[in-house]
């Protein structure tokens, strides 16, 4: 028994519709995790900055009276960040001066974004950023009297965003 020529056209419209509709979800879906992906890391930099901001404004008496102890319960006061991966203070000279966090580990991802801050830092004197799929790395001058005495770089995880979503 053949279908008739209007079944036949009605099953190939309803076809392409579910067809176009699973694409329209899909595309939407994408789109939402876009929005949420770039809004959660630009909420994450905009969080870390401010972090960074408060802990630079305390630590310029220990790192100008070179206070290795001060410096390091300042960064110690991270623990409290569960994204907080890592932090170090460092001197003018980029020397370790304080470190906070995993000391198995590396403290960047890998050299060359280090390297790659450490550059847009110095030509800048204004906090730099790298996002990575699974971090967030930011390195600031420490100033006082708008002469830089040292740097701070923190690395975040961005390990919430993927649970998250």
């Amino acid at each position: 028994m053949k279908l008739s020529p209007q079944k036949s056209l009605a099953s190939k419209l309803r076809k392409l519709i579910i067809i176009i509709s699973t694409c329209l979800l899909l595309l939407a879906f994408s789109a939402f995790l876009m929005i949420e992906t770039i809004s959660y890391k630009k909420s994450a930099l905009s969080h870390i900055t401010v972090l960074a901001d408060v802990i630079m404004l305390n630590s310029t008496a220990a790192i100008s009276f070179d206070d290795n102890v001060t410096g390091q319960q300042l960064l110690d006061s991270l623990k409290s960040e569960p994204n907080i991966i890592s932090a170090k203070f460092f001197h003018i000279n980029w020397t370790t001066f304080a470190q906070y966090g995993d000391l198995k580990k590396p403290h960047s991802t890998t050299d060359e974004i280090f390297n790659a801050l450490k550059e847009q830092v110095l030509k800048t004197n204004q906090h730099a950023s790298m996002i990575t799929w699974s971090n967030l790395t930011l390195l600031s001058p420490i100033h006082l009297d708008q002469e830089i005495i040292g740097y701070l770089c923190i690395k975040s995880s961005l390990d919430s965003l993927y649970q998250q979503l």
